[in-house]
């Protein structure tokens, strides 16, 4: 009989923490947003001296405690400035986010709204990167083999032309092949993973992947410069290459 009340006390207290989480989470999404901005907390930031900092993943988690376990309070936003109150832990943290590692100690912020919490350090950058209304990136991949000066030379070319349009540009070696940051180097604002969008015809084919926001990647072997451009006109569906 004791037994059973045991395991019985144990299964409530094990379903009170998961519907506990679960309640949170709920609670974080639903809240979820840019603060609303209080004009007292943001002067007494300012007056002192507390210097401004940039959310840049989507979602990260603001918590009560410098601490992974610790309550989370809000999601914050992609883009969103923070102040950095000056508090830090001692320690440092070692973390992968979008195919960067991170070693950062945790600090402490406060929002706009006046709350405040403990994140990651690596998820604050110190300038802000405006997002895209629509992302476009072409990567060239090299699966097997360093690309030699004739394929840079080509890689170079398209490159040229996509940077002129706002096309994000990257390279991919084997190494990388499963994740690939586009955008700034060391806060990319997206990734990308070649090897689940390339066919099993193509996976050791050099080549270059398209990749458009709400669309499947496009990946086309290896070719000519100008060929390339012409099958990534027709994927972005916008002109790359003028024609007199």
């Amino acid at each position: 009989m004791a037994k059973l009340l045991f395991r019985a006390g144990v299964f409530l207290l094990v379903t009170f923490v998961v519907m506990s989480c679960g309640n949170d989470e709920a609670r974080l999404l639903e809240e979820y947003g840019m603060p609303k901005e209080d004009s007292q907390a943001v002067s007494q930031a300012e007056d002192a001296g507390f210097l401004s900092a940039y959310v840049w993943i989507d979602k990260p988690r603001m918590r009560k405690t410098a601490d992974t376990d610790s309550k989370p309070v809000a999601l914050l936003v992609q883009g969103e400035e923070v102040f950095l109150t000056g508090e830090e832990t001692a320690f440092v943290s070692k973390l992968t986010l979008r195919c960067v590692e991170f070693e950062k100690p945790w600090v402490e912020i406060m929002r706009k709204d006046g709350t405040r919490g403990w994140v990651f350090g690596g998820v604050l950058a110190d300038r802000y990167q405006p997002l895209p209304d629509k992302l476009r990136a072409v990567i060239a991949v090299f699966p097997e083999t360093e690309p030699d000066e004739d394929e840079l030379s080509r890689v170079e070319n398209v490159f040229s032309v996509c940077e002129e349009k706002n096309i994000y540009i990257a390279m991919a070696g084997k190494e990388h092949l499963d994740c690939v940051p586009i955008g700034d180097s060391l806060y990319p604002i997206t990734t990308v993973s070649p090897s689940r969008w390339i066919s099993d015809e193509y996976k050791r084919a050099n080549g270059f992947l398209f990749v458009e926001s709400g669309k499947q990647p496009f990946f086309i072997s290896y070719a000519e410069a100008g060929t390339v451009l012409r099958q990534a006109e027709g994927y972005f569906g916008i002109t790359l290459v003028d024609v007199e």
